[in-house]
């Protein structure tokens, strides 16, 4: 009867030696976040050592401000992440989950030729961490200001 009495002591210690941590998401809980839900449930993060808990985005919340505030200690971000660190905030990229991004332009076919130059003078729809998207504008020749 002591053996199961030392096992039970033995997983209390472990579980209380965990490191709780938080990672704050770009965006609300989606699809795209599934490979940190599914570690959470396999308990890859505890046999890490750490008590991880998933915290989705709120409306103009911006995940590397809540690393940076100690609201959290790890962040989903983009490659705007690399815009912070060249200002001189004290950000590390510790991995990179997509090697292409997934930002696309879609628009209705107007006539034969369309190109991203048709987009000027157009109503777009951005959002402001757009990094990637509004680098492509501007090396088009569209920078803000050509378009709504």
């Amino acid at each position: 009867m002591r053996l199961p009495l030392a096992i039970l002591l033995c997983s209390a210690s472990i579980a209380s030696a965990l490191e709780p941590v938080t990672l704050q998401l770009k965006w609300l809980h989606a699809f795209q976040f599934a490979g940190y839900y599914a570690a959470l449930e396999k308990e890859y993060y505890r046999e890490a050592g750490f008590e991880v808990t998933i915290r989705e985005a709120t409306p103009g919340g911006d995940p590397h401000k809540a690393v940076i505030a100690g609201e959290a200690e790890f962040g989903v971000s983009d490659s705007g992440l690399l815009l912070h660190w060249h200002a001189g905030e004290p950000v590390v990229a510790l991995g990179v989950v997509f090697q292409h991004s997934a930002i696309a332009l879609v628009a209705l076919k107007e006539g034969n030729s369309q190109s991203v130059h048709s987009l000027a003078g157009k109503r777009l729809m951005l959002t402001p961490n757009d990094v990637e998207l509004n680098a492509y504008l501007r090396r088009e020749g569209l920078p803000p200001g050509t378009y709504q």
